[in-house]
């Protein structure tokens, strides 16, 4: 943490506010390495996009949870019925059409 605060205040006094600027600013000789600070800025994306797909579904299954839908599996195979058809693998009697899982992603987005 030390480090990155540090990184960031020497980036900030040459008025640079990405990794790749950063990163040019203080090893000039190597003109690639500002290409190295891609990952700065892509390694964030791909971790909220995670984050935000594991949330949609906390956020489905506490929806489902309380309208009494997933109370009603009480036995391994109920629940992987739910679950295969959460994800849309399977229409079943629970769910029907696109996973209910990608519909809470596109709610979560908003």
């Amino acid at each position: 943490m030390w480090i990155e605060w540090t990184i960031g205040r020497f980036g900030g006094g040459f008025e640079h506010s990405t990794a790749p600027g950063i990163f040019h600013t203080m090893w000039q000789k190597n003109r690639f390495i500002k290409y190295f600070g891609v990952i700065g800025i892509f390694g964030p994306t791909v971790i909220f996009i995670y984050y935000t797909y594991v949330e949609s579904w906390l956020l489905g299954y506490s929806f489902f949870a309380l309208t009494g839908k997933y109370a009603a599996c009480t036995d391994q195979t109920g629940m992987q019925a739910f679950l295969k058809g959460y994800q849309g693998l399977v229409i079943n009697e629970h769910f029907s059409g696109i996973g209910a899982a990608y519909l809470f992603f596109l709610l979560r987005l908003h």
